[in-house]
């Protein structure tokens, strides 16, 4: 396991007073829950793109680079990262528009092209994030990781879904930092239930009130 911390000056700062480790997903993270030690908030962040909190529950928050022109991407991105993560899409966070969180510019925000250029690296971030669960819970549950299955943001063994822990329970109090990995397996599309299916959009309910407000340059 490589164990060289791959740190963003960001995220340096953010992760202050926390151990954070930085690790190659071409090793489990067997043994990892031993090698830290405990800190008050415990959370497992991929890049500066997703973070998942400590606790008894599951909550996802993406810190996107593109923001919600009422074009629909907030949702659509949330769609692609619950899908991933296996959790629901009440479950996902959104944190757009502000600098101090979210990765650096990744370019204009444009319907389409934001899918294109963004929906891959959230999807790959929340896969890799999705490795890691499933080495925290295998090492946790003493169990290889394909006995393990994942729904609605808990992880079980089995398809009876035994001992089953929230992300939340499973991160506990460790703080993980994990980067990216290109061979981190994907969900298949055959499997796929919540991208390609019709659910609320969620900045429609402000749209249609008035209460939502929207920026754009052209």
């Amino acid at each position: 396991m490589n164990t060289a911390v791959q740190l963003s000056r960001r995220r340096f700062l953010a992760a202050s007073g926390h151990l954070t480790v930085g690790f190659s997903l071409t090793a489990t993270l067997n043994g990892l829950a031993t090698a830290a030690s405990a800190t008050p908030d415990g959370r497992l962040a991929v890049d500066s793109w997703l973070e998942i909190s400590g606790g008894n529950d599951t909550l996802v928050t993406i810190y996107a680079g593109k923001v919600e022109l009422g074009t629909g991407v907030r949702t659509a991105l949330t769609q692609i990262v619950a899908e991933e993560l296996a959790v629901t899409f009440q479950q996902v966070a959104y944190v757009q528009g502000d600098t101090d969180r979210t990765p650096g510019s990744q370019g204009y925000t444009a319907g389409s092209k934001t899918i294109q250029n963004e929906g891959p690296s959230l999807r790959l971030a929340a896969a890799t994030a999705f490795q890691g669960l499933l080495g925290l819970a295998a090492a946790q549950f003493g169990v290889s990781a394909s006995q393990l299955r994942a729904r609605h943001g808990r992880i079980g063994v089995g398809d009876h879904h035994r001992g089953s822990k929230t992300y939340g329970q499973l991160v506990g109090s460790l703080t993980y930092q994990m980067t990216s990995s290109t061979a981190v397996p994907l969900k298949p599309t055959s499997e796929y239930t919540i991208v390609g299916k019709s659910v609320k959009r969620v900045d429609l309910p402000g749209r249609f009130t008035a209460k939502t407000g929207f920026l754009s340059e052209f």
